[in-house]
C-alpha cells in the first residue's frame, strides 16, 4: 500500500471580541485544534464552524485552498447560504485584480504567502450579523481526489484583531487500488476491486480509477472506452503473451483526450477498431495488436505523441466515408519501436504518414508491403535507425530531403514473413490472420502445432535491430522474432 500524507488546516481570523471560542465539526463532530483525522482517496469530508455565543459581529471573509504540493484533482464545494464560489482566478476578475494581486494583498493583510499555488477561492462577505451560535458557516465539503499537502484558510477583512489559529490536520492514505474487468462474469454495479467483484466493462473501471492505479481486464469482447484524461494502466492479464492479447479484444475505438502522460498505459489487447490520441495524447502503447480492421473515417493509429512499441499493425483497410484512403498510421510524434506495420491497405498507398511539423523516431522496426509509400512526411523530422523499410531510402516520400535522417543498421530487405494474412472479397469479406514471425533456418517455433519447424531460408531482419536494446524487447521485436 502506498501512504500520502497530506494536511488540511483550516485557519480563523475573525473581528470581534478577542475571547469568542469557535469550534470546527468534520462529519458532524466536533474537532479540537491538533484533532487528526484519515480520508482515503475519494472520501469527502464537511466541515462547518461554529461559535459560543460572545460577540454579535458577522464574518467578512474568504476562504483560500493551497499547498506546498499538488493539488489538481481535490474539489471544494461550499452551499452556505449567500455565498457565492469561485476559482481563484474568477475571484481576482470580480475584484478588477489580477491572480497576483488578490494574493499580494492577502499577503500583505496576514503576512501569509498563498504563492502561485492557490486554486480556488470561496468568496463570502454577505453572512449576516448574528451571534456567534450554531452554525457559522457550513456546507463545506471538501473532496480529497488529488495528492499533496493542502490547506483550507479561512481570512476577514479584519482591521483591529487577529485570532489565533485553528487548525485540523487531515492525513490522506492514497491506496492504490487495482481494479479488474471480466466480461463473463463481471457486474458494472460491483466493487471492481477483486475477480470475484469484477466490473464488466472497461468504462466502468476507468470511470472508477485514480491517476497511478491499474485495471486488469481478463479475455473476453469489449466495446471501446475513453482513457478520460487519467494517467492510469489498462492491461490484458498477460500482455506480453500474444496468445492471451488475441483473445482480449477490444470491438471499438479506444479514445483518448490528450491530455494523458507517458504514466497512462495501454498494454497488451487486440483491437479491432482505432486508437484515437486526439493529437497531443502522450500515452504508452504497447503489445497491442491490429490486424485485419476495416477503418472507415479514421486511421488505425492517430494523434499519438507518446512511446508505441511492440505493436503488430498488419492487413488492414483504411478508408473515410467518401471511398478516399487514408494512412494507417497518422501523426504519432514519439517514439514508434520494436513494430511491425505491414500489408496494409490504403487507395493513397501510405503506410505511415507526418502531416505537420513534429520529430519521430522510428527503430527496430518492420514497415513492408503497405503498397507505394512506407512512410510519408510533409514537414515532420524523422529519424530512422535500424528498421527494414521496403525500397529503402526510396520508400520515403518528403517534400524536403533534410526532414529524413537515415541513421544507421538500416535495410530494406524482404522481411521474409512466415504467412502474411489475407483477405478474401465476395458477398461478404473476410480476413484470414497471417503469421509475422520471421523465417528461419536456425529453426522457429511454430504455436498451432507445437513443434520447432525449419525454414529454407532466414530473414535477414533477425538479429538485425538496435545493439544497444534491452533483451526484454527481444520477444517482440519482429527483426528478431523467429
Amino acid at each position: 500500500m502506498k501512504r500520502t500524507v497530506f494536511a488540511l488546516a483550516t485557519v480563523l481570523c475573525l473581528t470581534g471580541s478577542a475571547s469568542a471560542i469557535l469550534t470546527v465539526s468534520v462529519n458532524g463532530e466536533d474537532t479540537l485544534p491538533g484533532g487528526e483525522i484519515w480520508l482515503n482517496r475519494g472520501d469527502e469530508v464537511e466541515l462547518e464552524v461554529w461559535g459560543d455565543d460572545s460577540t454579535s459581529v458577522p464574518i467578512e471573509g474568504f476562504f483560500f485552498i493551497e499547498g506546498p504540493g499538488s493539488i489538481d484533482g481535490h474539489t471544494m464545494v461550499y452551499t452556505g447560504n449567500g455565498s457565492e464560489y469561485y476559482d481563484l482566478e474568477e475571484f481576482a476578475q470580480a475584484a478588477g485584480e489580477t491572480v497576483e494581486e488578490t494574493l499580494a494583498a492577502y499577503r500583505a493583510s496576514t503576512g501569509r504567502n498563498l504563492s502561485d499555488l492557490s486554486k480556488w477561492v470561496l468568496a463570502d462577505s454577505v453572512i449576516p450579523a448574528k451571534p456567534l451560535l450554531e452554525t457559522l458557516m457550513g456546507s463545506i465539503v471538501f473532496r480529497c481526489e488529488g495528492e499533496g499537502d493542502v490547506l483550507l484558510t479561512l481570512d476577514t477583512d479584519d482591521e483591529w484583531t487577529t485570532y489565533q489559529d485553528y487548525t485540523i490536520v487531515i492525513h490522506q492514505t492514497a491506496e492504490t487500488n487495482t481494479y479488474y474487468v471480466d466480461d463473463n462474469t463481471g457486474d458494472d454495479d460491483n466493487t471492481g476491486l477483486s475477480p470475484g467483484e469484477a466490473f464488466a466493462t472497461i468504462q466502468k473501471a476507468v470511470d472508477s480509477a485514480y491517476d497511478g492505479e491499474t485495471i486488469i481486464v481478463q479475455p473476453g469482447t469489449y466495446e471501446g472506452f475513453n482513457f478520460l484524461g487519467k494517467n492510469i494502466t489498462v492491461t490484458s492479464t498477460y500482455p506480453s503473451y500474444s496468445a492471451v492479447v488475441r483473445i482480449t479484444e477490444i470491438d471499438g475505438t479506444v479514445q483518448f483526450t490528450g491530455a494523458e502522460e507517458p504514466n497512462c498505459v495501454l498494454t497488451g489487447f487486440k483491437i479491432n477498431a482505432m486508437v484515437d490520441g486526439s493529437d497531443f495524447t502522450r500515452t504508452t502503447i504497447s503489445h497491442c495488436i491490429f490486424e485485419g480492421n476495416v477503418v472507415w473515417e479514421g486511421t488505425v493509429i492517430s494523434g499519438c505523441n507518446g512511446t508505441i512499441s511492440n505493436c503488430l499493425v498488419v492487413g488492414n483497410i483504411v478508408r473515410d466515408g467518401s471511398l478516399a484512403a487514408k494512412e494507417t498510421i497518422d501523426d504519432c510524434y514519439g517514439l514508434i519501436k520494436n513494430c511491425t506495420i505491414a500489408n496494409n491497405f490504403s487507395e493513397a498507398g501510405i503506410g505511415v504518414e507526418f502531416e505537420h511539423s513534429g520529430s519521430v523516431t522510428i527503430e527496430d522496426c518492420i514497415i513492408y508491403g503497405n503498397a507505394a509509400d512506407q512512410v510519408l512526411t510533409q514537414g515532420a523530422t524523422v529519424n530512422i535507425r535500424y528498421s527494414a523499410i521496403q525500397d529503402g531510402r526510396a520508400g520515403i516520400r518528403t517534400c524536403n530531403d533534410d526532414d529524413v535522417n537515415w541513421g544507421p543498421g538500416n535495410i530494406s530487405a524482404d522481411p521474409c514473413f512466415v504467412r502474411a494474412g489475407y483477405r478474401e472479397f465476395g458477398d461478404t469479406s473476410r480476413y484470414f490472420e497471417g503469421d509475422y514471425h520471421l523465417k528461419s533456418q536456425a529453426g522457429r517455433w511454430d504455436a498451432g502445432s507445437s513443434i520447432r519447424l525449419y525454414d529454407n531460408v532466414t530473414s535477414r531482419c533477425i538479429d538485425a535491430g538496435n545493439p544497444g536494446s534491452t533483451t526484454g524487447d527481444e520477444l517482440w521485436n519482429p527483426r528478431n522474432k523467429r
